[in-house]
């Protein structure tokens, strides 16, 4: 397919990478710029080894080197996004709450505590998610905003907008809830166990300055006050704990306070502008790393007086990732995959006719496959459905005529129409509302997520997107890429007359490839009452796709007798 205004449209349903063998060590950090786009960086090189594919508004993450997971929550889409850190690869995109805040995986990362926001899309809280199972456990309806753990695992501190509580690691139980000076926010414990530094913002209307507050864990009191000079961002400790390192975005700045007297033992100034917002100390305990938010770089610094800069690596756009993100990573290549709302699509008790979602950042592509007045296969497409919120989208609906496929490959006598125009909105990860008009029928129906497999799990590599051949714009394919399956709905033109058409697959796969038997479908009119009785399949050929790559594969078929070969790759819009 062509699309209008832009290098042509090819259809699709994949997600994912193959990974080639790669070195799989620490330390690595995960950070988010404002192109949606997780960088791994490899701190022994000092260089961005790839990017994964994520959401609209990091709001914070959690690398649980124990399990190979990193954990990424997204405050505009209230999702959690599960990445498997030896391939780079999505696995799961799960609903949480409406704003999700600073998650923190416990030590053996079996388990996650995600705080949630107060908004008016519902109330915050305190969730805790089985990493194994995905199953998750609502603690607190209270809005909260940053979670830690000990060491040990053994509690869970969660800061909220005066106060800190503590829970049980084991049972969720709350034990304490300390008071603390507004608005409480980033923490930091010792290895001990036994301080705990929570830093406040404070409130200019009532003269509170912005202070980090040192509790002793044995008795629950507060036994000294650091004063930074602006809001302290964030703060961490170093290894031994006599040192705690604060970076204040609003002052462009890093103090460094000394635990035992809660004096100042040095500062860093930043460019103006580069707003540190967030830092981490490396394992080995020799470096602490600036993020750099307003100017999209991580500054090296060391961790003793004077506190020198060692190197410097500019990531991009800006954007900062508060919580854990340093930890074990690989440099496997990540997918150029689409966002966590890209799949096969569809509404269950009207089978035989489906809608393709491919987003990339705040663009949608959809394909709608369906049926003509006269039963006959049709195929709509909507290049440029863009995204009003992180959850809706609206756009034109266009048909292509008179391409040609099979045979021999030719566009020259095709054209574009408008048919009509459509709109997505999406209720959760799983579930959504498909309204269209097309000439005079108008109609909003419920979907959700087609299921391909028995099991819903993202396979480690997914290959879930729009797949097109570049040189050859006006044809495409989706694929849905569930464990064991991969669905093909292949969108291309009759043969007798140029009118769209499309074939589908449920391709059974095996290692990185697939196979499966292609099918022609006929079914009732859209723009009639839908009645799945009257579809009918017949089966038209074979289809093989070898990935060779995350991004790459061959597509060999027959139809009706005609062979063929074509290479394809991804489409990146």
């Amino acid at each position: 397919m062509t699309r209008p205004g832009r290098s042509w449209l090819a259809s699709v349903l994949v997600c994912s990478a193959i990974a080639p063998p790669v070195a799989f060590a620490a330390p690595f950090l995960f950070v988010p710029n404002e192109q949606q786009k997780l960088n791994v960086i490899d701190l022994a090189t000092n260089t961005i080894v790839t990017r994964i594919t994520t959401e609209s508004t990091t709001a914070g993450i959690s690398v649980a080197s124990q399990t190979n997971r990193v954990y990424v929550a997204d405050a505009a889409t209230g999702t959690l996004q599960v990445i498997d850190s030896t391939t780079n690869s999505t696995i799961a995109t799960l609903n949480i709450c409406p704003v999700p805040s600073v998650p923190a995986a416990n030590p053996s990362g079996t388990r996650l505590v995600i705080p949630c926001h107060d908004s008016p899309a519902g109330p915050g809280g305190v969730i805790v998610l089985d990493t194994s199972t995905f199953n998750v456990s609502t603690v607190s309806t209270t809005g909260a905003n940053v979670a830690i753990w000990d060491s040990q695992g053994a509690r869970y501190y969660v800061s909220s907008r005066d106060r800190v509580t503590i829970y049980d690691g084991s049972t969720n139980a709350a034990i304490a809830s300390l008071g603390v000076p507004p608005v409480a926010f980033g923490m930091a414990i010792n290895q001990p166990g036994t301080r705990l530094f929570v830093a406040s913002f404070g409130n200019p209307s009532t003269g509170t300055p912005p202070s980090i507050s040192q509790i002793d864990l044995t008795s629950g009191l507060t036994i000294g006050s650091m004063m930074p000079s602006s809001e302290p961002t964030w703060i961490t400790l170093n290894l031994i704990g006599n040192m705690l390192y604060v970076a204040s975005a609003p002052a462009d700045t890093m103090q460094v306070f000394f635990t035992g007297n809660n004096e100042l033992a040095g500062a860093v100034s930043v460019p103006s502008g580069a707003r540190p917002s967030a830092l981490a100390v490396s394992q080995d305990g020799h470096r602490v790393y600036l993020e750099m938010a307003g100017r999209g770089y991580i500054q090296a610094l060391q961790t003793s007086p004077p506190f020198l800069p060692v190197s410097s690596l500019f990531y991009g756009a800006s954007g900062f990732a508060q919580g854990t993100f340093i930890g074990a990573g690989s440099s496997a290549p990540a997918a150029q995959a689409p966002g966590y709302l890209s799949g096969l699509w569809w509404n269950q008790s009207e089978s035989g006719w489906g809608l393709q979602v491919t987003k990339r950042r705040n663009l949608i592509v959809a394909t709608w496959f369906t049926y003509d007045d006269t039963g006959n296969q049709v195929w709509y497409i909507s290049p440029n459905c863009a995204m009003g919120t992180a959850v809706s989208c609206s756009g034109t609906l266009y048909i292509v005529r008179g391409g040609k496929f099979f045979g021999g490959f030719d566009m020259s006598r095709a054209r574009v129409e408008v048919a009509g125009s459509m709109q997505l909105q999406f209720n959760s990860v799983n579930s959504g509302v498909f309204g269209y008009t097309v000439g005079t029928q108008s109609r909003g129906v419920p979907i959700t997520r087609q299921p391909v497999a028995t099991t819903q799990t993202t396979p480690p590599m997914n290959f879930t997107d729009l797949w097109w051949n570049p040189n050859e714009s006006g044809w495409g394919m989706t694929i849905t890429h569930q464990p064991g399956n991969m669905f093909l709905a292949w969108y291309v033109y009759n043969s007798f007359n140029g009118e769209p058409a499309w074939l589908t697959s449920s391709c059974m796969t095996s290692a990185n490839a697939c196979d499966g038997t292609l099918y022609r479908t006929t079914g009732p009119p859209f723009n009639q009452p839908f009645n799945p009785s009257q579809v009918t399949v017949t089966p038209v050929g074979s289809v093989h796709i070898s990935f060779t790559d995350p991004d790459n594969a061959v597509l060999t078929y027959t139809v009706d007798g005609v062979d063929g070969q074509k290479n394809i790759t991804r489409e990146v819009f």
